[in-house]
């Protein structure tokens, strides 16, 4: 299973910077292209998140980060958007979420 949330992740994150360098081109000069994260602070924010969601749901990390992707994908928006309305306490997940 953490073989494949790996996998999940580095193919996530290979999707991601394919799509903002096709969007770099009309993206300003010397900044990151739009919508995407720094890797050091996404990965912290997603691992907390999942550590908050692990606990509030009492469910295994594996179980609670697929719950914030799932929830990110239904919502249209990026998993590093909705790990740090985790976070930031502004999202919470409960039992009837399962």
């Amino acid at each position: 299973m953490a073989e494949t949330l790996a996998l999940a992740d580095t193919v996530t994150v290979l999707l991601v910077h394919q799509h903002a360098t096709s969007a770099s081109r009309s993206a300003p000069v010397g900044g990151p292209p739009p919508g995407w994260a720094r890797p050091a602070a996404y990965r912290a924010q997603v691992h907390q998140a999942t550590g908050m969601i692990s606990v509030q749901l009492g469910v295994s990390p594996a179980e609670a980060l697929a719950h914030l992707r799932a929830h990110a994908y239904a919502d249209g928006r990026l998993l590093a958007e909705v790990a740090a309305d985790v976070v930031a306490r502004r999202l919470r997940f409960d039992q009837s979420d399962l």
